[in-house]
């Protein structure tokens, strides 16, 4: 398809179409890029890098800071040639009210995504500190879709933070995202995308996700940050990222805060699930993994879907590490959760030394239906007695650390999630249990020299 690059040391600006196309009877699609150092628009640009008999190319943009909205494109191109190019660009900045960062709306990446790979590299310098931020955005495209890249960089004064509000991105083939960039950037080309999580900067680039999804229906997703990753709900509205394959890491906090906004079946809960049975799901952080769910009485009951539950669950293997784990249920109101599961092979490792691992029930005068729990396998719906899943679970607690199991203290008598007890419990328990629960195969605890295990009861309920 060949190479098409489109670039200034200032502002470009690109409106028109540029085709890098693979042959009729062979070849690969090839490479476009359109960059401006300070400024760059790009909204009704056709880019196309298909290729019949090869694989699709790629669709690079290269601003120093950018904001992703909803909404139509910005179709206010200038019609006549202006002699002064700085009262163009000020018009433009006027019109974007973001202080002269780079836009772009959901709609032209829609349009892209047919007939492109897309990445979003950001610079920093002149023009913005090399953020990436999605609000309001619906950028769908679950069936025909290529793959969508954006990397924050976070190299030199670059802040390198990717921000993702009230949106929804939905790609077919994957959706990766890189905060605090090194900027080092891979061979691009067909298929030529080769950035990992070893590309990031450690302790530059945060990932913050509010009341989103993020989903591929038959690839990966992959959330890599140098710094934080924090999922979050806004509102009513929760966060989902959901894969066929799953790779998160960060470099020292990931953070799930569940919402205490009451709320029904779509609820502000948070989650990262590995969907499917072919793909894997792997979370990391160099310092703590919190799941934290809402403390707010929600109105449809006890799931790591609903309500303001937290869950990281994979419906095939998973692998959770991290040096120190905390797992918590709602501490007051009913019906927040909290959960590590997984329905195949499940592996915990606590990592470095004197970590922890701490799995607490839910508490507070009322409460019922906070569980905490790290599981493997699962019963049938609603009590059934069928177990599902396959391989074993195996706990290892490195570097003398400790795993600390607290039941809950909730007085309310309503509960019934726990699948062993079912609605037949309702009225009679708070089911506000914590617990490492393994329903198939072998489950062990492997302790190095030191560590301990502490398992305490309720005091309610």
């Amino acid at each position: 398809g060949g190479t098409v690059i489109v670039w200034a040391d200032d502002t470009t600006r690109a409106y028109g179409k540029i085709s890098a196309r693979g042959g009729a009877l062979g070849g690969n699609g090839g490479f476009v890029e359109t960059s401006g150092k300070s400024y760059l628009a790009v909204d009704g640009i056709n880019v196309d890098t298909r290729a019949p008999q090869g694989n699709t190319g790629t669709w690079l943009l290269d601003p120093s800071e950018i904001f992703i909205y909803g909404g139509a494109p910005n179709t206010a191109v200038p019609t006549t040639v202006n002699s002064n190019p700085i009262g163009i660009l000020t018009t433009e900045y006027t019109t974007a009210a973001l202080n002269g960062s780079s836009t772009i709306s959901d709609t032209t990446i829609n349009t892209m995504l047919s007939t492109t790979d897309v990445i979003i590299h950001t610079a920093g310098g002149t023009g913005g500190n090399g953020n990436i931020n999605v609000t309001n955005a619906n950028i769908s495209k679950p069936v025909g879709g290529m793959a969508l890249t954006l990397s924050a960089y976070g190299g030199g004064a670059a802040t390198g933070n990717i921000i993702i509000t009230n949106s929804n991105i939905n790609v077919r083939d994957g959706v990766t995202l890189l905060a605090g960039w090194t900027g080092v950037m891979p061979p691009y080309g067909a298929d030529g995308n080769t950035l990992s999580s070893v590309d990031v900067i450690n302790g530059k680039g945060d990932i913050i996700i509010a009341g989103s999804m993020i989903q591929s229906s038959e690839w990966a997703v992959n959330l890599w940050a140098g710094k934080d990753i924090t999922l979050t709900n806004s509102g009513t509205m929760g966060t989902l990222i959901q894969a066929a394959t799953m790779d998160v890491r960060a470099g020292n906090n990931l953070i799930l805060i569940g919402g205490d906004t009451a709320s029904g079946p779509q609820g502000p809960g948070v989650m990262l699930h590995n969907w499917g049975t072919e793909g894997s799901q792997t979370i990391t952080a160099g310092n703590q993994i919190l799941l934290q769910a809402g403390s707010t009485n929600n109105t449809f009951g006890g799931s790591p879907f609903y309500g303001g539950s937290v869950a990281i669950v994979s419906d095939a293997a998973q692998t959770v590490s991290a040096n120190t784990i905390r797992v918590l249920a709602g501490v007051s109101g009913h019906d927040n959760g909290a959960e590590i599961q997984a329905y195949g092979s499940q592996t915990i490792n606590i990592t470095g030394t004197g970590g922890l691992l701490e799995v607490k029930g839910g508490g507070s005068a009322g409460s019922y239906n906070n569980q905490a729990r790290v599981q493997h396998g699962n019963y049938g719906p609603y009590g059934g007695s069928v177990v599902y899943g396959a391989g074993v679970q195996v706990v290892n607690i490195n570097g003398g650390g400790s795993v600390n199991i607290y039941a809950g203290s909730g007085t309310g008598l309503n509960g019934y999630y726990d699948f062993e007890c079912g609605i037949a419990c309702s009225g009679t328990s708070s089911s506000n249990s914590a617990e490492i629960d393994n329903l198939i195969g072998s489950q062990t605890l492997n302790f190095t020299p030191g560590g301990s295990l502490t398992i305490t009861g309720g005091s309610a309920g």
